[in-house]
């Protein structure tokens, strides 16, 4: 394995006005990506969060919504939520982390290890210089 940094490029969006670019951080093929899956089934144990109200995809939707009875007169409606994920303050998820870490019995070096690798999560190269999202 060649490990690289993980890498900032741009998708445009073609469906949208202008065109606007969509910022990616690519982490494939870096040590990041091993990582992120080793720390988010860490978090899932650690960090017990009900998502009574998400969907996961279409089919969870359909399923979700196929016995309701709503009147006549009701709408379903869905809206399209625009740059969200990067309008998420990454410094701001990684101090709510570590909030609610704090009330799990991890001892403090471990506690330091998960939000150190959480930071370290957060950098990638674009252009041959290397960057911090936080």
């Amino acid at each position: 394995m060649n490990p690289v940094c993980p890498k900032l490029y741009g998708l445009p969006k073609i469906h949208k006005t202008n065109v606007p670019i969509r910022p990616v951080v690519s982490f494939t093929d870096t040590p990041v990506a091993r990582i992120t899956v080793w720390l988010n089934s860490i978090l899932k144990q650690l960090i017990k969060f009900n998502h009574n109200f998400s969907i996961t995809n279409s089919s969870h939707l359909t399923k979700s919504i196929e016995s309701l009875k709503l009147p006549f007169h009701f709408s379903m409606v869905s809206f399209d939520v625009s740059n969200l994920f990067p309008s998420i303050p990454p410094n701001e998820v990684i101090d709510l982390v570590s909030e609610h870490l704090v009330s799990t019995n991890l001892s403090d070096p471990q506690l330091t290890c998960i939000i150190s690798l959480l930071r370290h999560c957060t950098h990638f190269k674009f252009q041959n210089k290397f960057y911090s999202q936080y």
